[in-house]
């Protein structure tokens, strides 16, 4: 492992208490070195918002808000949830509107048994 990745985004902590991402930081940057260790938007890990106690127009706000800050390609339940509000926003131009990738399981075709020879 070359780099060890933590997100701290809105979406995240909407699901994810903000204390025990900050110990991890912490515990990761004390083991690893700082310089191993990457906090994706820190400025959420130092400043968190209380998005647990958002009503939906204030989630969908604090939501624009970050794109605005952090245009990115954004996948899973982010790219679900966002794709619709952000393509209707116009609070977020065209050209600033991050790629989101809709979110599919990785699906396997069955395992095929080689075909045994006539004898």
């Amino acid at each position: 492992m070359n780099r060890f990745k933590i997100s701290t985004d809105p979406f995240h902590q909407q699901y994810v208490d903000i204390e025990p991402v900050r110990r991890l930081a912490g515990m990761a940057a004390e083991i690893l070195g700082s310089e191993r260790v990457l906090v994706r938007w820190r400025k959420y890990l130092e400043n968190p918002i209380d998005m647990k106690n958002l009503s939906p127009a204030e989630l969908e706000q604090q939501y624009i808000n970050a794109i605005k800050d952090y245009p990115c390609r954004f996948t899973g339940r982010a790219a679900g949830k966002l794709a619709e509000l952000v393509a209707s926003s116009k609070l977020v131009s065209r050209a600033s509107r991050p790629r989101i990738a809709s979110w599919k399981p990785a699906t396997r075709a069955p395992p095929t048994m080689p075909k045994s020879p006539r004898f």
